[in-house]
C-alpha cells in the first residue's frame, strides 16, 4: 500500500504539471480544451492500479535478482562444488592451516552427504557432492585434506574431522604420547605376570627407546608382542621392575617416541 500511494502522488503530480506547462505557453483553453485534462486523468488513473501491479511485480524481480547476484554461484568440480577461485575472497580467512604438519594419510572416507570444504588457507569455497569416496592425503586431529591432481583451480581441499564424523560416524584421530605411555604402563603394571612398575627410574636401570607412527593404531595394539620390540622383546619380558618416560621427537613431529627403563631378572620357575 505504501508503493501504491506514492506511485498515485507521482502520477496526479505529473497530470497536474502537464496542465500547468499547457497553460503557461499561451494555449488558449477552451470548453473542448478543458475535456482533455479530464480523459486524461480518467484515463491515468483507471491504469493506475493496473501499471502499480506490475510495477510491484518488477520491484520483486529487481528484488530477487539482487538477493542472488549477492549469493555465491558454485562451478561443478569432479567430486564437489566450489565458487570460481578468481572471485574468492582471500581476506577472509579465518584459520590457516598448517599443511606441514599433517600426517600423511593413506586410507579412504566414503562421505553420505554433502560436506563444505575448505583452502588451505581456511576459507570456506564450496560442498563436496553426496556419496563420494575421497582418498585421503593426509590429516590431523582437526582436518582431512585431500589431493585433487587433475584439478587446476584447486590442487588441495579439507574437510573438517567434526563434520565428517557428523556424517559417517568416522573419527581418525591421532596417536599421543600419553597413549603409548598409557598402554605400557597398563601392560608393566600386571603383576600377576611378574612386573612392577615404578614410579622413578632407578640409577642402575638400563633402557632402550621405541617409536611409534601417530597414524598406526594397529602397531600400539601389538606393540607389546611385536616390537618391544623384535630383538628387545624378550630382553623386557625377562625383567620384572620398569619405568616408561617419555621422549623428545628425534627426527620429525610424525612419530612418538618413549624411553622403557628396566631391571631385575625375573626368577625362572
Amino acid at each position: 500500500m505504501k508503493r501504491k500511494t506514492v506511485k498515485r502522488f507521482i502520477i496526479i503530480l505529473a497530470a497536474g504539471m502537464l496542465v500547468t506547462s499547457s497553460t503557461g505557453c499561451g494555449t488558449k483553453v477552451s470548453a473542448t480544451d478543458a475535456e482533455v485534462p479530464i480523459q486524461e486523468e480518467t484515463v491515468i488513473v483507471a491504469q493506475e492500479d493496473a501499471d502499480t501491479e506490475s510495477d510491484d511485480q518488477t520491484i520483486m524481480e529487481t528484488e530477487t535478482v539482487g538477493e542472488a547476484e549477492n549469493e555465491r554461484v558454485y562451478v561443478e568440480h569432479e567430486y564437489f562444488f566450489a565458487v570460481e577461485k578468481d572471485s574468492i575472497d582471500w581476506t577472509a580467512s579465518t584459520e590457516k592451516i598448517d599443511m606441514d604438519a599433517l600426517i600423511p594419510g593413506g586410507s579412504s572416507l566414503e562421505l553420505h552427504n554433502s560436506l563444505d570444504v575448505y583452502t588451505p588457507e581456511g576459507i570456506m569455497v564450496g560442498y563436496t557432492k553426496p556419496n563420494v569416496a575421497l582418498d585421503i592425503f593426509n590429516y590431523n586431529d582437526d582436518w582431512y585434506c585431500f589431493e585433487f591432481a587433475n584439478d587446476n583451480d584447486f590442487h588441495y581441499l579439507l574437510i573438517k574431522q567434526e563434520d565428517v564424523k557428523n556424517d559417517t560416524g568416522v573419527e581418525t584421530k591421532l596417536i599421543t604420547q600419553e597413549d603409548v605411555i598409557s598402554y605400557l604402563e597398563e601392560y608393566f603394571s600386571n603383576a600377576e605376570n611378574g612386573y612392577e612398575l615404578l614410579d622413578a627410574p632407578e640409577p642402575d636401570m638400563d633402557f632402550v627407546e621405541l617409536s611409534i607412527s601417530q597414524t598406526d593404531w594397529d602397531y600400539l595394539d601389538n606393540l607389546t608382542e611385536s616390537t618391544i620390540g623384535g630383538d628387545d622383546d624378550r630382553l623386557l619380558r625377562a625383567y620384572a621392575k620398569f619405568y616408561i618416560e617419555g621422549m623428545e621427537s628425534k627426527y620429525n613431529d610424525r612419530d612418538i617416541w618413549v624411553r622403557v627403563y628396566y631391571k631385575d631378572l625375573k626368577t625362572r620357575k
